[in-house]
Order: structure tokens, then sequence, then C-alpha cells
């Protein structure tokens, strides 16, 4: 069963845009933001990602940036290429209302 998202900090703090989780199964699945911020894609388990690395290119998993990796457990947002989410979101909504 899938719960809907659920604030996870207190007050206006927030994970690299991050504020909350959505939960299946008591497992968190999803890092989500609450406030419907378009620039903060969600992500989930399964998702895939591209590696971004932090500003001086340092990715903690020991991957590259540019590596598409599989998101299986925690992973830190700041070194995910928010961008490619965008495009996945919306590859999946054309896919959803394409009519032809």
């Amino acid at each position: 069963m899938l719960a809907g998202g659920r604030h996870f900090l207190e007050g206006r703090h927030n994970l690299f845009g991050y504020d909350g989780v959505v939960v299946s199964g008591g497992e968190i699945v999803s890092l989500v933001n609450l406030g419907g911020d378009e620039d903060v894609p969600t992500i989930s388990l399964d998702a895939e990602v591209a590696i971004l690395g932090d500003s001086r290119g340092y990715v903690s998993s020991g991957h590259k940036p540019g590596d598409q990796v599989k998101v299986i457990g925690w992973i830190k947002p700041s070194e995910i290429d928010k961008e490619v989410l965008k495009e996945q979101r919306e590859k999946v909504i054309r896919k959803l209302f394409d009519t032809t």
C-alpha cells in the first residue's frame, strides 16, 4: 500500500529541495518536494538517474559524473542531474496522454 508524501523535516527546512518522503510497505520509496516545486523532481527507488558529483566533480559512491545509475538505496540528491529526471517525467506524461 502506497501512502501519500509526508514531511520528514519541520518548518521550512529541506534537503536539497526535498522535504517529504513516500512510504510503501513501511519502506521509504521516494523523496519528494511537497510544495510542488517543478525544479525538484521526485527521486524514486528504481529510477534511472545521471550522476553529477559535487562542485569539484567528486561522487561519493565511486561513480563518475555523467554515469547513469539505478537508484537502489540512499542517494545524495545534490549529486543527481535533475534535468534528466525532469525529462524522464515529461516522457512518461507524453506517453500517458499520447492518443496517436
